[in-house]
């Protein structure tokens, strides 16, 4: 028995000594109950990877073993309920605020001028150039720089269809109406003005740069780009008609009596109209029963028919000279009478839109003053 004892007590020793290690080594493995602060690596910075997010302090945390999670996870807990209505309220809270901000965006542009969208500056700009008419170019072959845009081509064009102005309007004629309401006065003109003359002005040279006509020359025709030079002419002779619709304009709202003259004309054309239709009734039935009778009233209905007509023409050819001796004898003659027509439309329900008027006349004189500049700035650049 003595010669196992030795062995013994050395095989004691060596468990006891393994036993200690082992506990040493699992125990400093181990996490303690006391939370541990996790650091970050050390390629992080203190403003983050990006040098802009700030990383702020770096949580801490405890490991639990399988049953105090089991545990946890069986106890109601009001704590974690509080956290995430919290949590709701401030997602709600964020969200309410996106919406605000979204809804901020949209009210950029000035309250009134939601009407006028960046379409209506692009279908401007491509109506402004596709009516300028460089020298030689197809299909009038003009013998000099020329514009064929006037008060009533324009007025006209985007009338129709608008083109970029945007109304929620039944009809185009209400829509009409609509713009003109929210458009026709002296702060809402000059904001627009503000907003988007500039922006005009730059999209019109980029434009012109793209692009390409069909030109005809010594019997040759070719297609391509305008020449700096053309492009210079082009916001020369585009100015034109701005600074003579302003002067136009200018002259029938400054004037009372071509108002009142106006007014004539319209019941003038009334008068017409009604001696047209007893015209066109008296000659269908002179055409369908042939009686001297029949005859003689239609002869009569049109005499009431032609005099109607004179008188018209009479009140019309006096409002056109006059406009043509008061804004110095620059003024086409249609373009001012259609646009005395404009005015009258404007102002016969509302006597404040004169102002408003006056103001437009004001602000295409500027415009024109732009391109003009524009047109000098171009050139320096040649």
């Amino acid at each position: 028995m003595s010669r196992f004892k030795l062995p013994l007590i050395v095989f004691s020793i060596v468990f006891i000594v393994t036993a200690g290690v082992l506990f040493y080594v699992l125990n400093k493995e181990m996490p303690e109950e006391a939370a541990d602060k996790a650091s970050a690596p050390g390629w992080v910075n203190k403003d983050g990877s990006s040098g802009r997010i700030e990383l702020g302090e770096v949580p801490t945390f405890k490991v639990e073993n399988a049953t105090e999670k089991e545990k946890k996870a069986a106890e109601p807990n009001a704590s974690t309920s509080a956290p995430a209505t919290q949590d709701t309220a401030k997602q709600g809270k964020d969200t309410r605020t996106v919406e605000n901000k979204t809804a901020e965006k949209k009210d950029d542009k000035p309250r009134g001028l939601d009407i006028v969208t960046d379409f209506f500056l692009e279908s401007l700009a491509e109506y402004t150039i596709s009516n300028y008419h460089p020298a030689g170019s197809l299909p009038r072959t003009p013998a000099r720089d020329m514009t064929s845009v006037s008060f009533r081509s324009i007025n006209t064009h985007f009338g129709l269809n608008l083109r970029g102005l945007a109304s929620d309007a039944p009809s185009i004629v209400s829509a009409r109406e609509e713009i003109w309401k929210k458009l026709l006065n002296p702060g809402k003109l000059q904001t627009a003005y503000d907003s988007y003359s500039d922006s005009f002005i730059d999209l019109l040279e980029d434009k012109s740069i793209i692009v390409e006509r069909k030109f005809s020359t010594g019997g040759t025709r070719e297609t391509r780009a305008l020449t700096k030079e053309e492009r210079i002419n082009l916001f020369r002779v585009s100015a034109k008609p701005l600074r003579q619709t302003a002067a136009i304009l200018n002259t029938v709202a400054s004037d009372s009596d071509l108002i009142k003259a106006m007014d004539g004309y319209i019941k003038a054309q009334r008068r017409v109209d009604s001696a047209n239709a007893v015209f066109q009734k008296a000659l269908a039935e002179s055409n369908s029963h042939g009686t001297v009778a029949a005859k003689n009233r239609a002869s009569h209905a049109g005499k009431l028919l032609k005099d109607a007509i004179t008188v018209r023409e009479k009140i019309k050819n006096g409002i056109s000279e006059k406009i043509k001796s008061l804004c110095g004898g620059g003024c086409d003659v249609q373009d001012s009478f259609y646009a005395a027509q404009w005015v009258y439309r404007r102002t016969k329900d509302n006597k404040h839109a004169l102002k408003s008027i006056l103001a437009g006349a004001d602000l295409l004189s500027r415009l024109a003053d732009k391109m003009e500049k524009r047109a000098t700035l171009i050139s320096r650049n040649m």
